[in-house]
Parts: C-alpha cells; sequence; structure tokens
C-alpha cells in the first residue's frame, strides 16, 4: 500500500494555511470595527487636548485600515499579516509619544506581540515582548527626565468621556478581537491535528487490513507467525502454515469480470473464516493466494485435515448473477518444526508444496516434504 502520510501532511499544510487567512481575515475585521469606532472617538479628543499628531496619524491609519480591510481576499495572508503588525507598532508608539501612561499605546503594543507569536513563531513573539519592554522604558526615561512632556492639561483630558472611550476600546474591544481569532485558530488546530490522528490510523489499519476481504494482509500473518513460532519450544506443539492457491480464479475474471472476481475473494475468505478456529489467521497473500496459520498443533496430520476442509468449503458452488461459479483451491502443507524454523522458510516451503498440489492435478492438498525444505533452505543460501 501506498504510504500516504506525506499527501496527509500536505494537505494539512494546506488546512493550517486557510485556517491561518480566516484568522487574519477575522483580525483585520476587528481593525475596521476598531478604526470606524476608534478614530472619530479618538480625535473628539481635541476638545481637550487641541489637535496632536497622533490624531492625524489616526485618521492615516484608519484609511489604511479600511482599504486592506476592502482588498483583503486579494491580499496574501504574509502581507495583510505584516501591516496589521505595523498599524498596532503605529499606533501603539504614537500613543506612548502623544500621551505618556494617559494613553493606551502598551497595549496596542503588547497586543501586537501576541499576535507575532501566533502568525510567526514563539521566538519572534519573545523577541517582539522584548521590544515592547525596550520601548516602554525608552519613553518611561524620556517622560521622567522632561525630555518628553504632555502638550494638554491632563486633569482636563482624564475628565473627558471620549479620553475614556478610547481607553475602553483599546484595552476591552481590541484584546477580545485578537483572543477570538486566536482562540478560533487553537481550536481549529486541535480539530485539524484530531482528523490527521484518525486518518493516520484508518491509513495503518488498511495497511495491516485487506480491504477488499477485510482478513488480514500478510505483512500482519507475518507478524502473527513470528509470534507463534517463538512459542514453539516453551509449548511444545506445532505451528503449520497453509499456503492457498485458487484454481480456476482466472477463468472466472477473465469471463464474469472483476466484479465476479472480487465476489469470490470475499466470499472465499468467509467461508475459510468461518472454518478456522478463533486462535488461527488467515490472510490475503496478494491475488489469489491467501496463507492461513495454525497453531498448537499436536501432530502434523491435524494440519492436512484442516486443508481439506478448506479445499471442501472452496468447492461448494457460488452464486453471481444467474451463474454459478465453481472455485477449486490447491493448499500446500509446511509444519514447524518439522520442515522449517522460522516464518520465511515455512511459508516458502508451502509455497513449494502448493506448486506439488497443483502438478498433481489441482484441488488438493500437499504436505511439504524434506526435498521442499532442502530446496527452500538452499535457495535461501545461494
Amino acid at each position: 500500500m501506498q504510504d500516504t502520510t506525506p499527501s496527509l501532511s500536505r494537505d494539512l499544510d494546506h488546512e493550517l494555511d486557510q485556517v491561518r487567512d480566516q484568522m487574519v481575515n477575522r483580525i483585520w475585521s476587528g481593525i475596521c470595527l476598531l478604526a470606524v469606532l476608534g478614530v472619530p472617538i479618538s480625535i473628539s479628543r481635541t476638545f481637550s487636548t487641541g489637535w496632536l499628531p497622533l490624531y492625524g496619524v489616526h485618521l492615516l491609519l484608519g484609511g489604511i485600515a479600511l482599504a486592506t480591510y476592502w482588498n483583503r481576499r486579494r491580499i496574501a495572508t504574509h502581507i495583510k499579516s505584516h501591516i496589521a503588525i505595523a498599524l498596532f507598532w503605529a499606533v501603539g508608539l504614537m500613543g506612548l509619544k502623544s500621551l505618556g501612561l494617559l494613553g493606551a499605546g502598551t497595549w496596542w503594543l503588547v497586543t501586537s506581540a501576541l499576535l507575532i507569536s501566533v502568525l510567526y513563531s514563539e521566538r519572534a513573539g519573545l523577541v517582539a515582548i522584548a521590544g515592547v519592554c525596550v520601548v516602554v522604558a525608552l519613553f518611561g526615561v524620556a517622560y521622567s527626565s522632561g525630555f518628553l512632556a504632555l502638550a494638554f492639561d491632563a486633569n482636563a483630558y482624564i475628565t473627558e468621556p471620549a479620553s475614556w472611550a478610547t481607553l475602553l476600546i483599546a484595552t476591552v474591544v481590541l484584546p477580545l478581537v485578537v483572543f477570538s481569532a486566536v482562540s478560533n485558530l487553537s481550536h481549529t488546530v486541535v480539530d485539524l491535528s484530531r482528523e490527521l490522528d484518525r486518518q493516520r490510523e484508518e491509513n495503518e489499519r488498511l495497511a495491516k487490513i485487506d480491504e477488499l476481504t477485510g482478513i488480514p494482509r500478510s505483512a500482519m500473518a507475518m507478524d502473527r507467525l513470528e509470534q507463534a513460532l517463538i512459542r514453539v519450544p516453551r509449548q511444545g506443539r506445532k505451528v503449520a502454515v497453509l499456503f492457498i492457491d485458487l484454481d480456476g480464479f482466472k477463468q472466472v475474471n477473465d469471463r464474469y469480470g472483476h466484479d465476479a472476481g472480487d465476489m469470490v475473494l470475499r466470499t472465499v475468505s468467509q467461508r475459510c473464516t468461518r472454518t478456522l478456529r478463533i486462535d488461527d489467521t488467515i490472510a490475503r497473500q496478494g491475488g489469489d493466494e491467501f496463507i492461513v496459520i495454525l497453531q498448537g498443533l499436536a501432530i502434523m496430520e491435524q494440519a492436512v485435515d484442516v486443508a481439506e476442509k478448506l479445499i471442501q468449503t472452496i468447492a461448494v458452488p457460488m452464486r453471481y448473477a444467474d451463474a454459478e461459479l465453481q472455485i477449486g483451491a490447491s493448499i500446500g502443507v509446511a509444519v514447524s518444526p518439522d520442515h522449517a524454523q522460522d516464518a520465511k522458510s515455512l511459508i516458502a516451503a508451502a509455497d513449494a508444496a502448493m506448486y506439488s498440489a497443483k502438478r498433481k492435478g489441482k484441488n488438493r492438498c500437499a504436505l511439504a516434504t524434506r526435498s521442499h525444505a532442502l530446496r527452500v533452505v538452499s535457495s535461501q543460501s545461494a
């Protein structure tokens, strides 16, 4: 089975890109709301502070925000992210410069650091927050030393309703917009991660189970056989491998089509499963070949008895549309430790015995012989 993990990873990356774009658009919706609400309220503070360069910057940034939001579907996600971060820093820096502690400039800068960590990386966010600390410290030194000073009466400013409205927008609406977008991203990423895990589990299951018949594939059978062989010396019991090849399957496929062939394979799998014990294993080797693993056998003849029962079960006619299909089976039987002691050699000995059964007339079973085992060993050595 083809490994689809790289494809799943690419799909996840594509989904994450879409989710990130949705988050950025959501943030821009919030920025647009902030511009519509905040810019008029900010400019209304001129009644208490007079006109400040800050208000001109707010007008300019508000126009940029609205234009970007209007064209958001035509702008790449990373460019929209850069513009959003730049806007946050521009508002924050101008707020600190013009208003100092009376403004909400620090909020804008800290929120930008959160956005940077989400949009880029945790390391970038830490660098940004370090930059915020440096900027706040520099403005603090500038105001403390008298290098910067308020250009208006602070008491008049804090009694102005517009000043408090601006603060509420910056400290409530702004974080709400950003946190909502980040929370939505987090939930979506968790959902995508769960979906990826589910798809990986499904791929692992399909790698072990034959999708057509519902029985194990040869890789799973090999694992079970190796585990059974490990227990042979301790339990003193035998393990047998039955190698099954269907007789007449190609003729069914050629005459009635692949749907009929698929029906035959499913029916054979179901019949064999019902015939075997719960501890035994039937697996599809490939095409119309199957292997059966029998555990806990006291004598070799028990494996032959099971093989003959399977031949009788498989030989029962099958109905397909208006036709009656007759399928046979040639089965080779190899037993450990008599014919081989490792999984690959045991399967190879059973395979060789199956060809002996076909040469003798098909629709019968053949027990591996010493010559089969020796032939397997010599071919592996070569």
